[in-house]
This record gives structure tokens, sequence and C-alpha cells, in this order.
């Protein structure tokens, strides 16, 4: 089972953390992108309830080019603003924030307004893959869209991968 789905939009690298723990080989993977795709400039993640351990978290240290990079966490999860905290105060530039607050995530990015939907998408299509489900809709990156429209976005892909996972549980119980 997958803990992690990450892809690269642009020279923005999109990552999606699940609500069980990282494994080893996700953030191997993760790192391994990383560290092929010297144009990045930007980190959006969202993560459910697990970020990476101290010891993931340490092989992400010994990146001295990632280190500077800004990395936006958005998540609900109180444990998880936690350890973006605490990573924050090795030096590294990440600050996380909640889902009613993705604009400000796309600020802290340097992300510029037509492409926030696109990055949108892509973690909506990630969140869906990640939770078990399939997403059908293009969500194109060209259009035009406001906070209102971002924080809508956000709550319904919230809402689908919580669906998704409570049918998943439920045929998993149903075995």
């Amino acid at each position: 089972m997958e803990t992690m789905l990450h892809e690269l939009q642009g020279n923005v690298m999109v990552s999606v953390q699940g609500d069980v723990p990282l494994e080893d080989s996700d953030w191997d993977a993760f790192l391994a992108s990383v560290a092929a795709t010297p144009s990045l400039r930007a980190f959006l993640i969202s993560a459910d309830n697990h970020g990476p351990n101290a010891t993931q978290r340490a092989k992400l240290a010994t990146m001295p080019g990632v280190f500077p990079l800004p990395k936006a966490v958005v998540t609900t999860s109180l444990a998880v603003r936690g350890i973006v905290t605490a990573t924050s105060w090795l030096g590294t530039n990440i600050r996380s924030f909640s889902p009613n607050h993705i604009d400000n995530a796309f600020e802290y990015l340097g992300v510029a307004g037509p492409f926030r939907a696109a990055l949108l998408g892509r973690v909506a299509l990630l969140k869906t893959r990640l939770a078990g489900g399939e997403i059908s809709e293009h969500l194109s990156g060209t259009q035009r869209i406001g906070s209102a429209d971002l924080h809508l976005m956000q709550t319904l892909v919230e809402e689908r991968v919580a669906n998704i996972r409570a049918n998943l549980r439920t045929v998993r119980r149903g075995r």
C-alpha cells in the first residue's frame, strides 16, 4: 500500500501523504525524484495525519540544495503542524497552512494565479488515488480562480477522499 504520492508540476513538487505513517520506500522514492530535479523551486505538500519521521527528515536535511526551498504543508492535523514547526526551528524554509488558507500557501510559494488551479487539481488527483479511488474531472490550469474557489475545491477534495476511505473501510470489514 502506498503511503505517499508525488509528482513534479512545472518546478513545484506536489506531494500527498495519507492517513498512515510514511513507508521508507515511499519516502526514498520521493527523495530520489527531488534529487533528480535540479529545476525544483518549491514544494506543495498535502499531509493528512502523518509526516516524515525523524529518520526520514534527517535524510532530507542531507540534501543541501533542497533545504532552502520553500515548503508549504497543507493540513488539518495539529500533529503535522507540530512537526512542521519543529522542522522550521532547524532553519528550513517550511510553513504549515490549513486547507482554508490554501491561497496563503500559494502566496508563500510564489505560485502565480493561473497555475494554482492546476496544482490543486493535481493534489485532488493524487489524494484520490492514494485513498484508492479515481477522479475523472480535468481541472484546467488556465482558468482564473479566486480564494473562495480554491477553498471550495479543497473542501470538495477532502470530502471525496473521506468518502472513498469510508467506503474502503466498509468493504474491508465486509470480507
